[in-house]
């Protein structure tokens, strides 16, 4: 199965399980202000797990 992470938070929400607050910016005028330090995180397919096995796979593409 393969999910973006907010697609993942949208079912667990769906089942009452907490997961952080986000949401997703595909352009500048989706970003919302905010008065808080925040995360920005970028979301790719690549398969597999963890963060190791997605850098190794990026740098050989």
């Amino acid at each position: 199965m393969n999910l973006y992470e907010y697609m993942g938070k949208a079912i667990f929400r769906s089942y009452g399980i907490p997961v952080p607050d986000g949401y997703v910016v595909e352009k500048e005028s989706d970003i919302r202000p905010f008065t808080k330090p925040v995360a920005v995180k970028s979301q790719i397919l690549l398969g597999g797990e963890g963060g190791e096995e997605r850098r190794h796979k990026v740098r050989e593409e």
